[in-house]
């Protein structure tokens, strides 16, 4: 799950998942100037031995607002589950807002899940030592926007996709 561009997007994905699925969900979204985008996601482990990881990544500008909502949910006698939930978030400016809800429901023993989510800022520091090895402050925050994102597009199966993604460039703010 990827955006870049829209208005007011509303993205949800839905995972049922069986026993023996690994199931990876990787995504991303880079609202700015006033755009506003919902990713919604809902994985429900319906199986025992079965995996799923979800990252999910955003970098929010200008007016803009992301909200990530993830559940997941093993459901009772699911034994031998192993499921994972990140969202990690980068506010490029006082106007920005990101709400993150990662959650689980776990109606299981045997189990190993977790979720986690943060927001922050770009490094100052290592802003400004790329400056003093003669990079101009914006390219040097893109870069560091590419480095967070490419981590997400690395994980995307379809590499024509993922190829299109870092040749859409990170220029974008």
């Amino acid at each position: 799950m990827s955006t870049l561009n829209g208005g007011k997007i509303q993205n949800i994905l839905y995972a049922h998942i069986n026993k023996g699925v690994n199931f990876e969900a990787p995504g991303y979204c880079m609202p700015k100037n006033n755009q506003k985008i919902d990713n919604l996601s809902f994985i429900t482990h319906e199986k025992g031995y079965s995996n799923s990881n979800q990252k999910f990544r955003c970098v929010a500008d200008n007016n803009s607002f992301s909200n990530f909502y993830g559940y997941v949910e093993v459901e009772k006698d699911c034994q031998k589950v192993v499921a994972d939930q990140i969202n990690n978030n980068i506010l490029l400016s006082s106007t920005a807002k990101i709400e993150s809800k990662p959650q689980l429901i776990i109606n299981a023993d045997d189990v190993k899940c977790s979720h986690g989510s943060t927001t922050g800022q770009l490094n100052k520091e290592a802003i400004y030592y790329m400056q003093t090895r003669g990079i101009s402050e914006q390219s040097a925050k893109n870069l560091l926007i590419e480095a967070f994102i490419n981590d997400i597009i690395n994980e995307i199966d379809n590499k024509e996709y993922g190829e299109f993604l870092k040749n859409k460039g990170f220029n974008l703010f």
